[in-house]
């Protein structure tokens, strides 16, 4: 494909809708106005082209790209992407660099570290029919020794055998003076280069002593993101706080593309009613993401639909129910999710029986083996001012078992002067206000192993999914009120095909620890990192295509400092 589709930012694949029709989206359980609904339809059907096909018609070319934190997210990001070619029929790299109109540095995909395929096998009804699915060819490239805080451009290159270099951002037939049609070139390039940007590449690429050349048969679009500040740093390259998204329960329905479109306003800085215009640079979302449920080309989907998003800010996740998916051959649990992500693991994967009852209603999980330790199971990172535990409540998290001790190990070690605010993020809600979800063995033996060591450590908020609706308490601890315990906060409400939870425990009256409860707005979360002893949390609802409204804000005091 020629013209302008080469040129398109990530930017300008507005995610502003969700086409029932269409095999990217599964359902709607809330239907917005119709005028709105056709917008978002036209305009999502005509951006997906951009995401599903790209630049090239191969099927070599990089598709689902998304990002996550390394290790050290201020030094590092990995860029993960899929291919349907086969490693000996093409090699990629991904350049990348604070100019994206010239890269210098550039790693190489090596398929023996950085590629990774699975297999699952699926039991599609009570007949014993099944299906077996190959993945595509997945691969999680690190980029290290970055620079923190900065904003860093990247392109994905294919290459194939063949003669000649490449001029960077031209398909074969095009010319260099075709570069500098600005009918061809987004307004959106304008924006983030500036003129002064756009006029030093006319200069650059009409020197005769300067090239730009990739010897790859082609790119991807640009893309771009930010690292992270360094640790005890509350502020973004802007010198605004740090700002996080955080979200759960997602899905791939028309609710779902207008929080994630939402969401990639927020990563713009454009301006949501009743914000304030500061720039996300992280997503922490808290399970249940794809709802695949096994059907795995609903992963490659959702991957498709998550894009624009993924590829501009990194996707921190934790494993929800929905992850689990049981091979029944294999009997692995969350084996797309291992392979599908990469967080920054304490180290491989491990797998077995350990004899926890868990609350599962699908007969097929009950059989399934119930460990899953390490890899994306559980980790932590630093970003800025916060350390970030992320956990799994569908593994083990009994006082002894591997996750509590990692878990604990975690708490005990932070550095409350270098990092003052401590986040942990699962899937199942130990304060739950609503009907649904109530008294699950897994969220029980939870409770009862970690709300301790939470209490102790003086956790500030506790983030969860799971349940469909939205949920912030005031500090509690072991059900009484406490000003020195922490919050939590249920964000199951990003958009999924299950709809909103139906009743609350009781309709009538709030439990005396719920700040605010709701069981009717689709959205999404912010915590804004103002300082060593304050937070912003806001609770962001969908209105319409275009239009999010803050529907709840609360300052939050350090819980250390009290």
């Amino acid at each position: 494909m020629k013209g302008t589709n080469f040129f398109c930012l990530v930017i300008i694949i507005l995610i502003s809708a969700s086409f029932v029709t269409s095999s990217l989206l599964d359902d709607t359980p809330v239907s917005l106005s119709n005028s709105a609904f056709a917008s978002a339809r036209s305009d999502y059907t005509e951006n997906a082209t951009k995401i599903t096909t790209g630049h090239s018609d191969s099927i070599c070319q990089p598709k689902q790209i998304h990002l996550a934190n390394g290790v050290e997210p201020w030094s590092s990001m990995i860029v993960s992407f899929s291919t349907s070619c086969q490693p000996e029929d093409a090699s990629f790299s991904i350049s990348y660099g604070f100019d994206p109109f010239y890269f210098d540095n550039s790693i190489h995909a090596d398929p023996d570290e950085h590629m990774t395929r699975y297999n699952h096998t699926q039991m599609i009804n009570e007949m014993h029919e099944y299906v077996f699915y190959q993945s595509d060819y997945i691969y999680h490239v690190p980029l290290e020794g970055l620079q923190d805080n900065r904003r860093y451009f990247y392109q994905i290159n294919l290459e194939t055998e063949g003669t000649g270099n490449r001029t960077d951002g031209l398909q074969n037939g095009d010319s260099l003076d075709s570069l500098f049609d600005e009918t061809r070139i987004p307004d959106s390039y304008h924006r983030v280069m500036g003129v002064s940007k756009m006029n030093n590449l006319r200069r650059h690429m009409t020197d005769e002593t300067s090239t730009i050349v990739h010897p790859s048969v082609t790119s991807t679009p640009f893309f771009h993101f930010t690292t992270a500040p360094i640790p005890g740093q509350s502020q973004n390259s802007d010198g605004d706080p740090i700002k996080i998204v955080v979200v759960g329960d997602l899905g791939q329905t028309y609710n779902s593309s207008m929080t994630m479109y939402h969401m990639l306003l927020e990563a713009e800085g454009h301006y949501v009613h009743g914000d304030d215009g500061v720039k996300a640079s992280l997503v922490m979302c808290a399970g249940d993401m794809s709802y695949a449920d096994s059907n795995q080309t609903r992963w490659d989907k959702w991957f498709d639909l998550i894009s624009p998003l993924g590829s501009r800010l990194p996707f921190m996740v934790a494993p929800g129910n929905h992850e689990e998916e049981c091979d029944v051959v294999t009997k692995e649990s969350f084996v797309a999710y291992e392979n599908r992500f990469a967080m920054p693991k304490v180290r491989n994967a491990e797998r077995g029986v350990t004899g926890v009852k868990r609350h599962l209603t699908d007969p097929v999980n009950r059989q399934c083996m119930n460990r899953y330790d390490y890899g994306n199971s559980y980790y932590a990172f630093t970003y800025g001012t916060a350390r970030i535990v992320m956990t799994n409540c569908f593994t083990n998290t009994t006082k002894g078992s591997f996750q509590y001790n990692f878990i604990l190990d975690e708490l005990q070690s932070v550095n409350r002067t270098v990092t003052p605010w401590l986040f942990v993020v699962t899937h199942c809600p130990i304060y739950n206000t609503f009907n649904a979800h109530q008294n699950e063995t897994q969220t029980l033996q939870m409770q009862e192993a970690l709300e301790p060591l939470f209490v102790k450590y003086h956790v500030n908020i506790v983030f969860a999914g799971h349940t469909h609706g939205y949920m912030h308490s005031k500090n509690v601890q072991f059900g009484l009120l406490n000003k020195k315990a922490p919050i939590y906060v249920i964000v199951g409400e990003g958009g999924n095909r299950e709809e909103h939870v139906r009743y609350y425990l009781d309709e009538e009256e709030m439990e005396d620890w719920v700040e605010v409860r709701d069981k009717t707005e689709f959205g999404f979360g912010t915590v804004e990192l103002l300082n060593d002893t304050h937070v912003r949390w806001k609770w962001i609802r969908n209105e319409d295509v275009d239009v999010a409204f803050v529907s709840h804000e609360y300052y939050i005091e350090n819980q250390v400092f009290l």
